[in-house]
């Protein structure tokens, strides 16, 4: 009888710790994403909106969104990779809109700048990731890089 017991308390902390595990797990991957997604897809923005306005008002405004962001994404921040943490936030802009499946010309009129700066910023990206010289297609790689970083 007590071994029996035993044994099924041993079989419910076994389930309980992958439980636990697989519930840290998601955190992280929350985690992850919530930072990726800011410094991604609003702080580019947040920062083509301060060097567009003439207003102190606003800018100050645009930087305290910009720090409370910081605050919020602060205690996260080490569980991103080293390589999304090298690229400047208009070489993410622009990874983000690789991955949309936009030509370069189409980026460099969202960013309001030259093809031929675009092409320098690819090259970047391609440098930092690790694949410049390579044959590798540039969109393929950010999205399994994306997809394997942030859906698990």
């Amino acid at each position: 009888m007590v071994d029996e017991r035993t044994a099924n308390l041993e079989e419910t902390n076994t389930a309980l710790k992958v439980l636990l595990r697989n519930i840290e797990n998601d955190k992280n991957e929350i985690k992850e994403k919530l930072i990726f997604n800011i410094k991604e897809l609003v702080i580019p923005y947040i920062d083509q909106l301060k060097t567009m306005s003439r207003n102190d008002r606003c800018k100050t405004c645009l930087n305290i969104i910009e720090t409370n962001l910081a605050n919020i994404t602060a205690s996260y921040v080490h569980h991103l990779s080293v390589v999304l943490n090298s690229l400047t936030p208009t070489e993410l802009q622009i990874s983000n809109l690789i991955i949309q499946g936009r030509s370069t010309k189409e980026i460099s009129q969202v960013m309001g700048s030259s093809e031929r700066t675009v092409e320098t910023h690819r090259r970047n990206i391609r440098k930092k990731m690790g694949i410049s010289g390579e044959k590798a297609n540039l969109r393929s790689y950010l999205l399994s890089a994306k997809g394997s970083k942030l859906n698990g």
